[in-house]
């Protein structure tokens, strides 16, 4: 009752339903949309569950025959191409993960969670939550480039964890270029860089 629809905050919003075709039965959800040549670019992430309606996850076993709460949660992503006024899928291309990246020492969740695209020197990166890294299946952040290659489209081999400047749990964080710089929105009026340490609030 308290919250004005955005159309009537920016009047040049409109919804529109990204069809996305199905990848190995994989849901699509939490889309990254940039502006990018002048046509929206969107890393769409997939995973391999759904959430319940009292709340669990139903997540899909390797093979793909079998639902339940214990098999590793995992999450594929794509790069969007969109294009025309319909805004129509014109090319859908499949992230594959850092070829130098190490083995997991989290098993029980993987790949590059909620990556955030943006542009930076000219190029397409990403910050993304990856919980992999460490044994305990700390939420870290990971900044990593777009590469297009012979191979494919991949986060790059030049990868980097974020420091968190509290030392715990992090997700969600936002870029944002300002003067060149990279820096990211922490939480309102929070901004960190590269390293993680604060430079505003």
């Amino acid at each position: 009752w308290y919250l004005q629809p955005i159309s009537e905050l920016v009047p040049s919003f409109w919804p529109t339903r990204l069809l996305f075709p199905d990848h190995d039965g994989y849901v699509p959800m939490n889309p990254s949309v940039i502006n990018h040549d002048g046509q929206p670019l969107v890393l769409v992430r997939t995973v391999n569950y759904t959430i319940t309606e009292e709340g669990r996850y139903a997540i899909r076993s390797p093979d793909g025959g079998a639902t339940g709460d214990s098999w590793p949660i995992d999450t594929r992503n794509y790069l969007v191409r969109l294009a025309g006024a319909g805004l129509v899928a014109e090319r859908v291309t499949g992230i594959d993960l850092p070829a130098n990246l190490p083995v997991a020492q989290f098993q029980l969740v993987r790949g590059f969670e909620d990556s955030r695209l943006f542009e930076w020197h000219g190029e397409l990166w990403t910050v993304s939550t990856v919980r992999e890294l460490t044994p305990q299946g700390l939420c870290e952040q990971v900044l990593a480039p777009i590469q297009d290659g012979p191979a494919g489209t991949s986060y790059g081999h030049n990868w980097s964890r974020v420091r968190s400047p509290t030392a715990q749990n992090e997700k969600n964080w936002m870029p944002w270029v300002r003067n060149g710089e990279l820096c990211f929105v922490y939480r309102l009026g929070t901004l960190v860089d590269t390293s993680g340490q604060f430079v505003a609030s």
